[in-house]
C-alpha cells in the first residue's frame, strides 16, 4: 500500500491576467485585518482612528457632515478591502492610499489631511520643482499624481483593485525617477508615467496620455 504523503498547497498570488487584457481575478482573502507599522513597531489597523482622521479632515474645510460620514466610511471601507489583500500596510502607504481617495472628492479635504503626515513625520514626497506648461513653478505632489493614475485606470473600465495596483507600481517608479531630479517639467511626467502604464495596461495608458494634466 501507498503511503499518504502530505501534500503542501501553496498559497495563490493574485492573477496578473489583467495587463495588457483588461481583467484581474483575485484569490482567497485573508479574513484577518493587516498590520499597520510604524516607526518600526507592529499594532493592529483601528478602524475608528481611520475613520476619525477622514472626518477631521472633511469637517476642517468646511463639509457637511452627512457628506463627511459618506466620505469617511467610503475610504475606510476601501482601506480594509485592501488591508485583506495585502495583509500588512505601513503608515505612509496609508497615507498615500488615503490622500489620493479623498484628493478625488474634495481637494481641500486632501489638503488638510497631508497635515497629519507632517504631524507624523512620514511624508515621504521629495522636494522637486515641475515647470508647468505655462512656464510657472510648483512642487511636485504625490497624492496628485497617484490621483491622476488610478482615475485612468478607471477610465479604462477597470476594476478599484486593478487600478490601486497600476498607481502604486508606477508612483514607485515615478518617486524614484523624481528623486534623482532637482527640477523637472510635466510634459516629462506625463511621458515617463505613460511608458510605464503602457507596460501594464495600454487602455489605461491611452486614458491617461489622452485625458490627464499632472500638476
Amino acid at each position: 500500500m501507498k503511503k499518504n504523503a502530505k501534500s503542501s498547497v501553496k498559497q495563490k498570488k493574485p492573477s496578473t491576467n489583467f495587463i495588457n487584457k483588461g481583467v484581474m481575478v483575485f484569490g482567497k482573502k485573508d479574513a484577518q485585518l493587516g498590520i499597520v507599522k510604524r516607526k518600526g513597531k507592529a499594532e493592529p489597523f483601528d478602524e475608528r482612528k481611520a475613520y476619525g482622521s477622514i472626518f477631521w479632515a472633511c469637517k476642517s474645510v468646511g463639509l457637511q457632515e452627512n457628506q463627511s460620514e459618506s466620505i469617511s466610511a467610503g475610504i475606510v471601507n476601501d482601506l480594509k478591502k485592501k488591508l485583506e489583500l495585502k495583509n500588512e500596510l505601513d503608515s505612509k502607504e496609508i497615507f498615500r492610499f488615503v490622500s489620493a481617495k479623498l484628493f478625488l472628492v474634495s481637494k481641500p479635504a486632501a489638503h488638510k489631511y497631508k497635515e497629519l503626515e507632517k504631524e507624523h513625520g512620514i511624508s515621504s514626497t521629495p522636494q522637486v520643482h515641475i515647470v508647468k506648461r505655462k512656464g510657472h513653478l510648483e512642487l511636485y505632489d504625490e497624492k496628485k499624481a497617484y490621483a491622476s493614475i488610478y482615475w485612468a485606470s478607471k477610465s479604462a473600465h477597470l476594476n478599484e483593485l486593478e487600478a490601486e495596483f497600476i498607481a502604486e507600481t508606477v508612483m514607485k517608479e515615478l518617486n524614484a525617477f523624481i528623486a534623482t531630479k532637482k527640477m523637472i517639467n510635466s510634459a516629462q511626467i506625463l511621458k515617463f508615467v505613460a511608458e510605464k502604464m503602457t507596460k501594464i495596461n495600454s487602455d489605461a495608458a491611452y486614458m491617461y496620455e489622452k485625458h490627464m494634466d499632472i500638476n
